[in-house]
């Protein structure tokens, strides 16, 4: 897989943007954001819908970086879990979200 280009140069715009979020919603409105113009092009190809205040989508994985390694920069703690398949907790916020291959949820819906 090739992990250079323009793509590429935005995902890890966005994962920089990330790992200074301490909420979920901030952390939402980065994947969503639309600066990121390859990204939101994915978004579109894959027909992502965005209306859900609780929920977004990573299209990055598959990188050299991922969304786990941004967050935990960011300060949010391991709760449990794999790379493909988490949950974070960010302790100054209180804030917890849920990763299952690309999907980003808020808070843990396993409990």
């Amino acid at each position: 897989m090739n992990v250079h280009g323009p793509f590429w140069d935005d995902v890890g715009h966005m994962l920089d943007d990330v790992a200074r979020c301490d909420t979920f919603d901030g952390v939402r409105a980065v994947l969503l954001d639309d600066r990121f113009e390859r990204v939101a092009a994915e978004r579109a190809r894959q027909g992502v819908v965005t209306d859900d205040p609780d929920t977004a989508t990573f299209v990055g994985s598959g990188g050299t970086r991922s969304l786990y390694g941004a967050l935990v920069r960011g300060g949010w703690w391991y709760v449990r879990g794999t790379l493909h398949d988490f949950v974070v907790y960010h302790p100054a916020s209180g804030d917890t979200l849920s990763y299952l291959e690309g999907d980003v949820v808020r808070g843990d819906p396993r409990g």
